[in-house]
């Protein structure tokens, strides 16, 4: 979290899955998104993604 970009980056990752939980959609196109900012944001969202069940990344 040292690095500005980095902490912009799942900042705005913060923001966007509280939004989807509110809505109860578009949790996938979060970690799109934030895949998307960089090299080591894609390993942590895959991460994310292989570590959660299907349900947690379904909506």
């Amino acid at each position: 979290m040292s690095d500005s970009a980095c902490k912009a980056a799942d900042d705005t990752l913060d923001a966007c899955e509280a939004k989807a939980e509110k809505a109860g959609s578009g949790l996938p196109a979060c970690y799109d998104a934030f895949g998307a900012t960089g090299s080591i944001a894609k390993v942590r969202a895959d991460c994310i993604r292989s570590s959660c069940s299907k349900q947690c990344l379904s909506t």
